[in-house]
């Protein structure tokens, strides 16, 4: 073990920062002067979640008017409620085509899960980099359901699968000679990449001491705010970036806390102007362009 970290030590390091939600599916930085960064949208599957939604309660409301046997339970609030225990054949029958339908909703989202996390990959993989940072706090969050949302935003965030991305790129990553590190994202999406240090933030939250304004020097925008949501302000520079992408850049330090992030300052375009990839079809084709311009810039 400590032949090959002093093996890795001796490489040149390449990292890349990978911060998930549930608008932005997926939003990716890579710590150069040139990679364009990338923004997977989330919009294909909350639609297709919202669609299997609508099928499941149509077919449940017609499976409740077949019950035929009930039974009555208590609950731990102590109120009675009766179940259905027995059904005609045809509420049968629409319980066996409600499991098809999960099947095939799971279908789905394995499918996409499955073609992102390789595209991710192959497309870091061509642009050199050796390590990715992730969290998979959220994920962990759907366990513990220690999380306040509305209910509609709740119902997408138990229902899309985002943290199966995560884990799916986590068992490809070795094929691509790809380091996965995975950091808590504490306090990255409210941190300046900028001009701020998250590792130090995270530093005083463990110590129970209070994050001032000063140590974050910025603040995310929201619905109903003068900030549009999805943005972020660095109120010491007095500009605005992509909220996600300062969140994965955030990622990149406390993965690697000698790394200058702040060299960004230059390169704002990276996280100002990411490539917005609406589907598998898009993220494709986008490979291809960024090969074939290599390509025409090594003949």
């Amino acid at each position: 073990l400590i032949k090959q970290n002093n093996k890795r030590a001796l490489r040149n390091i390449k990292p890349a920062g990978l911060d998930i939600g549930i608008l932005n599916l997926a939003s990716i930085i890579v710590h150069d002067e040139k990679t364009q960064s990338l923004i997977i949208s989330g919009n294909e599957f909350i639609s297709k979640n919202c669609f299997y939604n609508k099928l499941f309660a149509n077919l449940q409301e017609k499976i409740a008017n077949e019950a035929i046997e009930f039974k009555e339970i208590t609950q731990k609030s102590g109120n009675k409620v009766k179940i259905a225990t027995k059904y005609t054949n045809k509420g049968r029958n629409l319980q066996k085509q409600k499991n098809r339908l999960m099947e095939s909703r799971r279908r789905f989202f394995d499918d996409k899960m499955n073609q992102y996390s390789k595209k991710i990959l192959n497309y870091l993989q061509e642009n050199k980099v050796t390590d990715l940072v992730i969290s998979k706090n959220l994920s962990f969050t759907k366990t513990t359901g220690e999380i306040k949302m509305n209910k509609k935003t709740k119902q997408k965030f138990y229902q899309i699968p985002f943290g199966q991305l995560l884990n799916m790129i986590n068992e490809k990553a070795p094929m691509h000679n790809i380091f996965v590190h995975n950091k808590d994202e504490a306090y990255t999406s409210k941190t300046s990449c900028l001009t701020s240090d998250v590792n130090k933030n995270q530093k005083k939250k463990s110590l129970n001491k209070p994050i001032l304004p000063i140590d974050l020097n910025g603040n995310r925008g929201s619905k109903g705010r003068k900030l549009s949501r999805g943005l972020f302000k660095d109120n010491k520079l007095d500009i605005i970036i992509n909220s996600d992408l300062n969140g994965a850049a955030n990622h990149i330090r406390l993965a690697f806390n000698k790394v200058r992030i702040i060299h960004l300052k230059n390169y704002l375009w990276k996280l100002q102007q990411p490539k917005k990839i609406k589907s598998v079809f898009e993220f494709n084709c986008f490979l291809k362009q960024s090969n074939r311009i290599k390509n025409e810039l090594l003949a």
